[in-house]
């Protein structure tokens, strides 16, 4: 990828049989260079192709004397199959001026006499192994007594090319004669038939050819020699592989050329090229218990499509019970009473654990079954809860009521056995001392009247920790109460200093919000108290407030918001975000969809966390650059907030002071001052920098995997999803709906030239606007045209050090490759340019 500001354009090659060509002039006939004319034939049973090579001048040679020198970059083994070769006409069986035809035998070299002139000996096989002994006059000599007898006797051919099977060829030392001739004088043909190759049909890489001709130049000046090169190779269709599984499909775009394309396969039997799962050698396996989960020994297709009562996983590890699979939660089951509980804990696995069962329907973790009351809806039944609460509001204890039942010997409304157990043991409302005193009288009795406090038959150290529980407090004590709390709402990571005001808040132990503890408490007085709030959660919470068992609570007493915005928008609106699974995704976050940051009056929507693939999206008229690959999974752990919009020229000068953008009012091009357009002509050091737009503001860049996960917001295609088009498209015609680039900007030195208010092109799913074209946009990382190729599947932050920052999204000068969803950028960090802005992130803390 070129720098953005050098406004590079990035060309393609195609084409048939490609021939590229470099020479060098010589007197009055100079050679030009190759042309190759490719022809399908049939010889032998096999298919193939014939190259018939041309040698072009710029003016009438005499006589083009031979050929040699022939060679495959990279060597003939390792570029040709064993069947191919070059073909050369020998001169005994000239006629007509033009090269014969025929092809003799697929192995000449292993057929006929080699002395003989025979129409297969009147072909060389330049790149094999040279015959061992050839007299005939009609050949040069290929004995291999020593480098003086092989005819070899030109200064021009290299000795040491003489042993190297990758370089052979032949070269008559004797004109004007003509034997070792391709012309007979005069010549006056400009492009003369030198040689012929044959490949194999289905030999279609792109092949280097490098050859040495010597000819006649036409003015008595001997033989001239010179080198040239051609390159060719076989169209063929290429397939778009979107989802990197080896198999493209039609529908995701193609192209016709010699070499492979980045992100292209040959194969087109993909029958989902957005999933990679999901291809011809998909492996799906049978579920037998219909839990969603197979297993390889109970059956197994490798299709395209899902059948009955197969699925695509094999983590099935009883598919003979519908209850027992990878996911199978298992219900700690502490007194063993095969009845489980899951606030005792659970394990998600195949196998029964020690300790644990299936069923999670025991609400005490005592020896008692379901169906006990469980009044206080807490989960664990009454016998078995230790809140002594009073649920069913009748002044009566509903532990005393329930496990207890007894007299109310101090006429209190509340039953004696109710408050001994509570620690009470003297009935007179209060823990103190007395009751203390009490309870050391029953200690070591046999059968105590009291003191048993957890009710388990003995009067032991537990009983003691439950009367000093409640040291100060108990039946008889004065309720507290909440009156109000002072600010009722803060941050969402936690700190802000709350004032809660009511009365009997003295005894106060504990305060809880949305069920997390802020601490400390301090008790100013008996009417207020302060603590400071935890992290939690976005929106109202509950505050609890705990006097040894006695509790009280405010029900939405506090109110946890993003202190730096404005909510525009709670949900997330179906106009706008059409995908339900995005809305959803939004919603769980329980963060507001739509905000407006306070400090700059940045518009702003939430990206939810989620995973996708990053990497090349092609289009049907571009494919995508090396840099751009591999496509790999991204997991974006944490959901982020972003500007809905380009950061405008009226953003950066109110916190700024100025506009450095060149697309303002410039009078000579028609245009007016419309501050509503990109800020440009900013470098990321100005953004990101001491004193820069950043700075102090909460806010931040996008990394690089936030920008496309945004952009693409739920699609795979090159151009994300609008109006019409929701899941993408890869049509390079239809992204004048979404962005403004080269295609639809305005003339130079025309009002429309240039950058364009921001938001007048359609949203994505997620609600951003100008995510394709417009201006480029400066992103956090640094770039490298090899990072995905080691990049971390969670939240990657580009790498570590380098020279250039990335860019993403095209810009107003960008044709439509550089729109692409996966299109990506450079330039110097200091670099300060009229294509580049740069749109805001923040995390939601």
């Amino acid at each position: 990828m070129a720098r953005i500001g050098n406004l590079a354009a990035a060309v393609g090659l195609f084409g048939g049989a490609v021939a590229c060509t470099l020479g060098e002039r010589n007197a009055e006939a100079a050679f030009t260079g190759y042309t190759v004319v490719a022809t399908p034939i049939t010889n032998s049973g096999q298919n193939l192709v014939r190259y018939e090579v041309f040698a072009n001048f710029n003016g009438a040679t005499d006589t083009v004397l031979n050929v040699f020198n022939f060679q495959a970059q990279g060597g003939w083994g390792a570029n040709l199959p064993a069947a191919s070769g070059f073909w050369h006409k020998d001169n005994s069986d000239y006629s007509g001026g033009v090269l014969g035809q025929e092809y003799g035998t697929w192995a000449p070299q292993l057929t006929g006499s080699v002395t003989a002139n025979r129409p297969f000996d009147s072909f060389l096989l330049i790149g094999g192994a040279p015959t061992s002994t050839n007299s005939s006059s009609a050949d040069p000599s290929w004995g291999l007594a020593g480098a003086g007898s092989l005819g070899w006797n030109v200064a021009q051919i290299p000795v040491a090319n003489l042993t190297n099977a990758n370089t052979l060829g032949w070269f008559n030392s004797s004109p004007p004669n003509n034997q070792g001739r391709v012309g007979v004088a005069p010549n006056t043909a400009t492009q003369v038939k030198v040689g012929q190759f044959i490949l194999l049909a289905n030999d279609q890489a792109l092949r280097t050819f490098t050859l040495r001709t010597a000819f006649n130049n036409g003015a008595g000046g001997g033989t001239v020699f010179v080198d040239g090169s051609f390159q060719l190779c076989q169209n063929r269709t290429w397939y778009r592989d979107l989802d990197g599984d080896g198999f493209g499909a039609a529908t995701s775009g193609t192209l016709s050329q010699c070499a492979q394309p980045f992100g292209y396969v040959l194969s087109n039997t993909d029958c989902n090229d957005a999933d990679a799962s999901i291809n011809p050698n998909t492996i799906w396996y049978r579920d037998i218990d219909g839990d969603g989960f197979g297993a390889a020994a109970s059956g197994t297709l490798s299709q395209c499509v899902q059948s009955a009562d197969y699925v695509r996983n094999n983590l099935d590890c009883n598919d003979a019970d519908p209850s027992i699979n990878p996911y199978t939660i298992w219900f700690r089951d502490l007194d063993g009473d095969g009845f489980g509980f899951a606030a005792n804990g659970t394990l998600t696995q195949c196998t029964q654990p020690a300790g644990y069962v299936l069923n999670n329907t025991d609400n005490c973790p005592t020896n008692s079954n379901p169906g006990q009351e469980d009044c206080d809806n807490d989960g664990v039944g009454d016998v078995c809860d230790v809140a002594f609460e009073d649920c069913d509001a009748d002044g009566v204890c509903d532990l005393a009521e329930i496990a207890a039942p007894g007299g109310d010997s101090n006429s209190n409304g509340v039953l004696d056995d109710c408050e001994r157990l509570f620690g009470d043991l003297n009935l007179d409302g209060v823990v103190t001392s007395a009751d203390l005193s009490a309870f050391f009288a029953q200690w070591g009795s046999a059968d105590p009247e009291f003191g048993d406090l957890n009710l388990d038959g003995m009067i032991d150290g537990a009983d003691i920790s439950i009367l000093l529980a409640n040291w100060g407090d108990g039946f008889g004590a004065e309720p507290f109460t909440i009156a109000a709390i002072t600010p009722a709402q803060g941050s969402l990571t936690g700190g802000t200093t709350v004032s809660i005001s009511g009365t009997n808040l003295s005894t106060v132990t504990s305060v809880t919000i949305g069920g997390a503890a802020a601490t400390p408490v301090t008790v100013v007085s008996p009417s207020t108290i302060t603590v400071v709030t935890p992290p939690g959660s976005y929106g109202v919470q509950d505050v609890v407030l705990k006097a040894g068992q006695r509790t009280t609570v405010k029900v939405d007493g506090f109110a946890y918001v993003l202190s730096w915005a404005t909510v525009l928008e709670q949900n997330p609106n179906p106009a706008v975000v059409t995908s339900v699974t995005l809305r959803n995704a939004i919603t769980a976050t329980g963060l507001p969809w739509r905000v407006r940051d306070n400090g700059t009056d940045i518009e702003m929507v939430l990206i939810p966390k989620g995973t996708f693939s990053m990497g090349c999206s092609g289009s049907t008229q571009y494919g995508c650059d090396a840099s751009e690959g591999p496509v790999h999974a991204v997991t974006l752990t944490n959901a982020f907030y972003m500007g809905r919009y380009e950061v405008t020229q009226a953003q950066w000068q109110a916190r700024m002071g100025t506009n450095p953008s060149y697309f303002k009012a410039i009078p000579q091009n028609g245009n007016t001052a419309n501050t509503n357009r990109p800020v440009e002509q900013v470098s990321w050091n100005t953004i990101k920098g001491a004193g820069g737009f950043l700075a102090g503001a909460g806010l931040r860049l996008p990394t690089e995997a936030e920008w496309e996960y945004a952009y693409r917001a739920g699609t795979a295609t090159a151009f994300h999803g609008f109006t019409g088009y929701l899941t993408g498209t890869n049509n390079d015609a239809l992204v004048g709906n979404i962005g403004w680039g080269l295609e639809n900007n305005g003339a130079l030195n025309t009002a429309n030239y240039g950058t364009k208010a921001v938001g007048q092109k359609l949203a994505n799913g997620f609600g951003l606007h100008d995510m394709s074209g417009n201006v480029w946009e400066w992103v956090n990382d640094w770039y490298s045209s090899s990072y995905y190729a080691s990049s971390p599947s969670t939240n990657p932050t580009g790498p570590t050090t380098g020279t250039s920052r990335s860019v993403r999204g095209g810009g107003w000068g960008t044709d439509t490759s550089g729109l692409r969803a996966s299109e990506r950028g450079l330039d110097l960090p200091d670099f300060a340019y009229y294509g580049i802005g740069f749109r805001v992130a923040r995390n939601p803390q």
